[in-house]
């Protein structure tokens, strides 16, 4: 379990009693992991050794989907499940930020742009973030910019009565954040804000202006329509650029790089479509039965056997079926809508909120589980809104990315892109297919 420091100073001590040898100080609003308690006093593990410290000077009310974990190793292996018996699936340098889910034993669950992992406890050192402060933007449609001045690029827009977290001032310009990244606004056009939320979030923003879309909607398609001819991946990238192709110049454009690097990206994870129309038009997802187990089946382990199986050991994504009750026949369900909508439906039955945190959603094929990477307040609001708007899942693309996979984007450098984005063990054969459809759009447009 973790705990948070309420005194200003709190000493660890080697034994449990106050007449044990100070082995260091604790501050306050520090978050620290207990790993046993003895009489009035509670266990860690602190600079390589067990101290001990006072109990009373510790809360343990505060939401743990606050913590953010840094990487203290040099590198740190990141693995399917908690333990080493398994190849890692990806590595991270020192001093990256991860966000901490829960914690397994001696093992922290971390989550990864596609999916989660496990490292070990002791590399990651564990933090509540600062409680921001909060500014309103008083403009009809202000600029966001990469810095402090108007030299700076263009990185995104927000409208009016738009909430965002400063971070710090910089002469006439404040620094803020904007998509989980660094962005800055002139401060003439925003104000004080003094909500009293208990967690104040940014209010999720349009990045570009546009009404609820269906995949035929005018809005957000471009001005000039291309030709539905070659193969099949020429006829796919063709398909994407005629319906999405509007919002996809202008953000990529604000992104700096190519349209046809997001038009590719779209392409290979969901051909290019958010909604099936096969399928009553409902939003392309995939459910992931390991996902749901974390979420609800380890707590439920007996009922969630009888209806979800999939490799336990090693690839999680691997090996799963279903079956509504113990006397049908396992079955599985991937590639088939219907089918994913089936499993998807009976999971929401035993658990609505676990259910949606364990699919990808619409075109790009985004886990539930990062709903707050794009600025919903719940799994829910991005399910409602991925269900209903095509530009709300274009848009959750684009608010994604991070740096690496901005800079891989604009590099064309599509391996490196599909690392972060669907996972190291994957890197090779997303990239190559990724740039297989970047050719294709780029000889049909050219």
């Amino acid at each position: 379990m973790f705990a948070k420091v309420t005194a200003s100073a709190l000493n660890v001590r080697s034994v449990p009693k106050a007449s044990g040898k100070i082995l260091g100080v604790l501050h306050k609003d520090q978050v620290i992991r207990i790993e046993g308690e003895e009489g009035s006093w509670s266990q860690l593990a602190y600079m390589g050794q067990t101290g001990f410290v006072a109990t009373e000077y510790l809360t343990f009310e505060f939401e743990t989907d606050q913590l953010m974990g840094k990487v203290t190793a040099s590198s740190l292996n990141v693995r399917p499940d908690p333990s080493t018996s398994n190849e890692p699936i990806t590595k991270l340098d020192n001093g990256v930020e991860v966000s901490v889910l829960k914690q397994v034993e001696d093992w922290y669950e971390i989550a990864l742009p596609d999916s989660t992992g496990f490292v070990s406890a002791k590399f990651i050192d564990v933090s509540i973030p600062d409680q921001p402060s909060l500014i309103l933007v008083n403009a009809s449609n202000l600029n966001v910019r990469s810095g402090p001045s108007t030299d700076h690029e263009i990185i995104g827009s927000v409208d009016q009565g738009t909430q965002l977290i400063k971070v710090s001032d910089n002469n006439d310009w404040i620094e803020v954040r904007f998509n989980d990244e660094p962005g800055y606004v002139h401060s003439d056009f925003v104000k004080p804000f003094s909500g009293t939320a208990k967690k104040p979030r940014a209010r999720r923003t349009r990045l570009i202006n546009s009404t609820s879309a269906s995949s035929t909607d005018s809005a957000l398609e471009p001005d000039t329509q291309l030709l539905i001819e070659g193969d099949k991946t020429q006829k796919k990238v063709a398909r994407t650029w005629n319906s999405f192709g509007g919002i996809l110049q202008k953000l990529s454009s604000d992104f700096g790089f190519e349209a046809a690097s997001a038009i590719a990206v779209l392409c290979v994870e969901s051909s290019g479509k958010g909604f099936q129309k096969s399928n009553d038009n409902r939003m392309i997802i995939r459910f992931e039965n390991h996902k749901f187990d974390g979420y609800w089946g380890e707590q439920n382990s007996e009922l969630f056997d009888q209806h979800f199986k999939y490799n336990k050991k090693g690839k999680k994504w691997l090996g799963h079926e279903w079956r509504e009750t113990t006397n049908d026949e396992w079955s599985r369900f991937h590639g088939k809508q219907r089918k994913e909508w089936e499993v998807f439906n009976f999971a929401r039955h035993l658990d609505s909120d676990a259910a949606m945190m364990s699919i990808s959603m619409g075109a790009p094929q985004i886990m539930g589980f990062h709903y707050k990477r794009l600025n919903y307040s719940s799994v829910a609001e991005m399910f409602d809104q991925f269900s209903t708007d095509m530009a709300a899942q274009i848009e959750g693309l684009f608010r994604f990315l991070d740096k690496r996979m901005i800079k891989a984007l604009v590099e064309k450098d599509f391996v490196e892109f599909a690392r972060w984005y669907n996972g190291a063990g994957q890197k090779q054969k997303y990239g190559g297919w990724i740039m297989d459809h970047y050719q294709a759009f780029k000889s049909l447009a050219n």
